[in-house]
Parts: structure tokens; sequence; C-alpha cells
């Protein structure tokens, strides 16, 4: 079991998430829509750079353009991302133009308008993995309110999804365990405000979702 905590903003919650046991870090860069958890790319750099062996960082990005989505890689030094606003004429271009150890993660929505699950199936052999967002609306449709996570969607369409799946949106210490209990992806993913106590990151709350995922995975052999 993989488990993620997005929305790295600096170098103390750096120490934070890596205390927490976590096994990868998103870093947004490449903003389009509102969202407080971005930076800049050079900061994502520096942080970068810091990241203590073991952990994956991942490059969160509205960007859907293959050739922008290559200068931040290049710019940040992180060779695993994940685009939350592809397009599938543009997720092959990007493969195409990446190092062959590099990774590519589409995110997928429930309730998806714009980028509805059928778009993947001639992709699917150029992507590496999904991560699909239980609640929220995509970045680019129009607003709605996060509802609690609809777990028998999420197993439906996991069963058609041919690669590894995390499961996010909504995801906290208090339903991860159900979620992955039901669901068994191959990983979770944590939000950064979720995890937000006044604006900062809670340690405690970050360990305590690393603990109740990892149990949980046990529970349910994934």
């Amino acid at each position: 079991m993989r488990i993620k905590i997005n929305g790295l903003l600096s170098e103390n919650e750096l120490a934070v998430i890596s205390r927490s046991g976590a096994d990868e870090i998103g870093i947004f860069v490449g903003q389009l829509f509102r969202s407080p958890l971005f930076i800049l790319p050079s900061t994502a750099a520096r942080l970068v750079h810091l990241m203590p062996p073991g952990i994956t960082p991942v490059l969160e990005t509205h960007l859907s353009n293959s050739d922008e989505i290559l200068e931040l890689v290049r710019k940040t030094g992180l060779y695993t991302v994940n685009l939350h606003c592809w397009t599938p004429e543009e997720v092959p271009k990007l493969r195409d133009k990446l190092p062959h150890y590099a990774k590519i993660i589409l995110t997928c929505h429930l309730e998806a308008v714009n980028r509805p699950l059928e778009l993947l199936d001639p992709i699917y052999s150029v992507i590496d993995a999904v991560s699909l967002n239980c609640t929220e609306p995509e970045p680019d449709a129009a607003p709605a309110a996060a509802g609690y996570p609809n777990w028998e969607s999420a197993v439906r369409m996991l069963q058609r999804i041919p690669v590894p799946s995390y499961l996010t949106g909504g995801i906290c210490k208090e339903n991860v365990a159900v979620g992955i209990g039901n669901v068994k992806p191959y990983g979770v993913e944590a939000d950064g405000e979720i995890l937000r106590e006044g604006g900062q990151l809670d340690g405690k709350g970050c360990r305590d979702f690393v603990d109740q995922a990892r149990l949980a995975a046990i529970n349910a052999g994934v």
C-alpha cells in the first residue's frame, strides 16, 4: 500500500511529512484554478533537493500541454507527474518526451464531465497509474459541493481500470480505513488542506492518517 500526502509547501512541512512515514509527497506546481497549495517551480526544486531517501516526490499540476509539463519537470527535477487536467491527445506526447524512468499518473473523478473514464481506454499503455477522486469536482468543471466518498462507485470504477489506482478526494484519518477496506486500492492520498490546522500542516494528523492506512491495508490484505 502506497501512502501519499499532498500539498507540500515548505521545508518545515517536509520534515513533518517525512516523520509521518508517508511513501510519497505531492508537490503542486503549474496552477490554473483556485488552490492554496501551489508553489513556484524554484521552491519545488529546492524541496526536491532536500527530499530524504525512500520518499517519492510527485509533481501535481493543472497544466495539460506536454511541452509546458516537460518544462516543469526540467525546472523541478520531479519525474513522477500527476496530471489533474489531462487531455487524451497530450498524454502520449508527454510519454514520448519524458525519460523512460518517468511515471505518469492521471487523476479521474467519479462524476467526471470533461474527462470521463472512457477517454483512458486508448492511453492506458502510456500511463502508470490512476488517481481516483471520490468527492471533489474536476478543477475545470462547474463548482459543486464536495460530499462523502462514494465507496461503491469507486469499487465499480476501479474494476474497469487495468493499472494501479490511488484513492483520493476527501480521504482523511477518519475514513481511510473504511475506504481501504471497501475499495482495496493500490494507494491512498491525503489532501494537504484536510490535514491543516490554522493553515499549518498537523504533524499528529499526518501520523494518524499514515498509521490508520497501514493498519487497514494489513487487515484488508493489500
